[in-house]
């Protein structure tokens, strides 16, 4: 079975649907793994850039962007490594004034037992802290 990574700009183009013939082609794959034909993943790295142009370049609303990811990336076929912390992380970027690859970090530590070495103390803003004390 063929095995695919999702690059940003095909993700971009489904969700905003600004290249319609692309976002069709996009959604053909889509409806294929659906159905168990090919096995896609979404990489964090890609949703940063993601989350990132939908809000910066196409202006969405950051509940709104964070809203599409969510439904893009949630389908049980769809592999996201660290899926939860990714979700949680799309989750609290919605209404935290922090910086979303923070997030992610954030709820990648917890999901991991493990602690985050920082100066940025917007960590501790989380529950729980996990930012090392320096």
């Amino acid at each position: 079975m063929t095995s695919a990574l999702i690059d940003s700009n095909a993700i971009l183009r489904y969700l905003t649907n600004d290249v319609v013939e692309q976002a069709g082609k996009v959604e053909n794959y889509l409806l294929k793994a659906e159905k168990g034909e090919i096995k896609l993943e979404v990489r964090t790295e890609v949703i940063i850039e993601v989350i990132f142009h939908l809000v910066n370049w196409y202006k969405l609303p950051k509940a709104e962007a964070c809203d599409k990811i969510i439904a893009f990336i949630s389908p049980d076929w769809m592999n996201v490594p660290s899926k939860s912390a990714a979700l949680e992380a799309l989750q609290l970027y919605r209404t935290k004034n922090i910086d979303f690859v923070d997030l992610l970090l954030w709820s990648i530590a917890k999901v991991d037992g493990k602690k985050i070495l920082s100066f940025d103390k917007d960590f501790d803003k989380l529950q729980p802290t996990l930012r090392l004390p320096l």
